[in-house]
């Protein structure tokens, strides 16, 4: 199993137990993997461009 899947598949468990993943990832190596997770119902907030908005943006799916 590659790490890339490895660490997916960690992802998705935490969402099924907790439904909220915090991603800290400052030296952006698994932004791709990050960028191309596909899970329903995930949420994906990136607040590499603007932590406000990427606050704004993670209220906004919290109260969904």
């Amino acid at each position: 199993m590659s790490v890339s899947r490895h660490v997916e598949e960690m992802v998705v468990s935490r969402l099924r137990e907790r439904r909220i993943v915090v991603w800290y990832d400052p030296d952006k190596v698994f932004h791709a993997l990050f960028e191309g997770l596909q899970y329903s119902p995930l949420v994906k907030v990136d607040a590499n461009a603007s932590a406000l908005r990427a606050r704004r943006e993670a209220d906004r799916a919290w109260r969904c």
